[in-house]
């Protein structure tokens, strides 16, 4: 849409490549780590698509949980070595660099990129004025300061949600009952290496919650994500401080800040002439950064509400509503899988996941499943753009019967046998490529 190249903006915002994220201890405690890859599975030559690989399983009751994102993404073998592929590279088949790479940067120098590339460049009147006063009528808002007037007001005031609580928007908080962190410290530290940069997202669960490493080019963003249920600030400040320690980074001398949030979204994102954007339409925790995919959903569907006419009626409104909550609800689902899948036992916050039943935290009065992961799992598990199955077969879960008929055909352990064969040969391909710290030095950075 905007035509944005990775040349124009990564340098400008300490932007490194992000090809997945790593989940560690979610499912067991001092386990190995398993991949969530920002790709289509490739299931070429798989005769039973992804279920090939639990059959592989049911043959080979040891094998790893992480071999499952290397058997069908081959994204997750470049992120294992510290590798990018090249660009336009065609050799990794199922792999489109344009498609399947994300990023991590500094979100702050990102939006001043875009306002000094496209908004004052395009002149956009862009005015810089503290709003002091919000009049309101039945159609929403009114004016501002009691002289800007809209036909579309947009809500980007964060947490704050300023319009949608001028309006009386109401706010459903039921899903904060399934999701139930609700704190974070967070802090920028030191690459431990100077010269390495990885490319995911290590998200590794602890005490009380889960602790994120983010590598932008200049610095590493740290976070723990934790429950007052079960934790005060205090507390949970030394267990991100022993982590940071255990691990290698500096921990002492460094600034922390304590950030508090709800889960929780607008039951009508899109109200009256309010449209929420963002953290005014709603919020899940950060596992899996859905927050930034749900303000690029919700832009979009935004765009296709404004290109049917130069006005907005009440079917749009309802339209942009809809599409909002399932996809938010379905967020929900999936972020709750990654804790209540869970066979960790060994402090009171992961035991409260251990034993307590999904299906008495009906969040979804709509839904006659309500909130049964397990049905939600069957019904996108073979969905290829959605993620499902990664968590789903690194938290140990098995789709399959206990002993599939499958195994007795002739051409499942051939396929099993090639499908090995071709992870192989892209390890040793993927071994030949650059680091993804001299990638970004030559393409990037030109240090």
């Amino acid at each position: 849409m905007l035509d944005i190249e990775d040349t124009d903006f990564m340098k400008a915002t300490d932007a490194t490549y992000k090809l997945n994220i790593t989940l560690k201890d979610f499912y067991e405690k001092d386990t190995e780590a398993f991949s969530y890859p920002f790709t289509f599975p490739y299931e070429t030559g798989l005769p039973r698509g992804k279920n090939l690989w639990f059959l592989k399983k049911q043959t080979r009751p040891g094998l790893s949980r992480s071999d499952y994102a290397r058997w069908l993404s081959p994204i997750t073998i470049f992120s294992e070595q510290g590798k990018v592929p090249s660009y336009n590279d065609r050799r990794i088949p199922g792999f489109n660099f344009k498609y399947d790479i994300a990023y991590h940067f500094d979100a702050h120098k990102l939006g001043v990129w875009l306002r000094d590339k496209f908004i004052k460049p395009n002149k956009v009147k862009h005015i810089l004025e503290e709003i002091t006063s919000i009049e309101t009528d039945e159609n929403g808002i009114k004016t501002l300061n009691k002289k800007y007037t809209a036909d579309l007001f947009l809500d980007c005031s964060g947490f704050n949600s300023i319009l949608m609580n001028k309006i009386k928007s109401e706010k459903n908080r039921s899903a904060s009952k399934i999701l139930i962190n609700d704190r974070a410290w967070v802090a920028r530290v030191p690459h431990k290496n100077k010269e390495e940069r990885s490319t995911t997202t290590l998200c590794t669960a602890i005490q009380n919650g889960w602790v994120w490493e983010i590598p932008t080019w200049d610095r590493m963003g740290v976070g723990y994500v934790h429950s007052t249920k079960f934790t005060d600030p205090d507390t949970a400040l030394a267990e991100f401080q022993h982590h940071l320690k255990d691990n290698g980074y500096q921990y002492k001398g460094i600034d922390y800040k304590y950030i508090k949030f709800d889960t929780y979204r607008y039951e009508r994102m899109f109200d009256k002439n309010v449209c929420a954007i963002g953290l005014s339409a709603c919020f899940i925790e950060p596992l899996e950064s859905t927050g930034l995919l749900f303000i690029h959903d919700n832009l979009l569907a935004l765009a296709r509400c404004l290109q049917r006419h130069d006005h907005i009626t009440q079917l749009d409104r309802d339209t942009f509503n809809t599409y909002g909550n399932k996809v938010y609800d379905g967020y929900v689902d999936f972020l709750a899988y990654h804790f209540y899948a869970t066979s960790r036992t060994d402090t009171e916050y992961w035991r409260y996941f251990y034993n307590t039943s999904l299906l008495d935290l009906s969040y979804n009065k709509d839904e006659g499943i309500r909130a049964n992961m397990l049905a939600r799992l069957e019904e996108n598990w073979f969905n290829p753009g959605f993620g499902f199955h990664y968590i789903a077969a690194g938290m140990n879960y098995d789709p399959l019967d206990l002993i599939s008929r499958d195994l007795v055909e002739d051409n499942i352990m051939d396929a099993i046998k090639t499908r090995d064969e071709w992870v192989d040969s892209v390890r040793d391909t993927v071994k030949k490529e650059e680091t993804h710290y001299n990638f970004l030095k030559k393409h990037i950075y030109h240090d």
